[in-house]
């Protein structure tokens, strides 16, 4: 199963609801990605209309598997969001990468990475 944190409108308990729709769909494994906007993409073409702050163009700050084996991770989740969208309240920086690390986490624990 191949997951994306740190999409425009993500719930606030996008945490507990991907661990039981991990836990109803009982994958062999998961990889979990971070949203990483490239040149090209839509997002990346009208950052705006997904209220995005800015999007970094140092690209050795890009990454999307991030913290599969370590929480210590420089980079990735090169973008910030505006403080809401037109979806509602939006994750900040931080909450992206906590959420992804708190995911991991429970990840590792199932041996459900690769």
């Amino acid at each position: 199963m191949c997951l994306i944190f740190g999409l425009p409108g993500e719930p606030q308990d996008i945490v507990d609801r991907t661990r039981l729709f991990i836990e109803e769909s009982m994958p062999d494994y998961v990889s979990l990605s971070g949203l990483d906007p490239v040149p090209g993409s839509e997002i990346y073409n009208n950052p705006e209309h997904y209220s995005f702050k800015y999007i970094d163009t140092d690209w050795g700050k890009h990454a999307h598997l991030l913290y599969r084996f370590s929480d210590e991770e420089e980079v990735g989740i090169p973008f910030e969001y505006e403080k809401t969208n037109r979806w509602g309240k939006t994750f900040s920086r931080a909450e992206i990468i906590k959420n992804i690390q708190e995911m991991q986490h429970y990840l590792r624990e199932r041996g459900m990475t690769y």
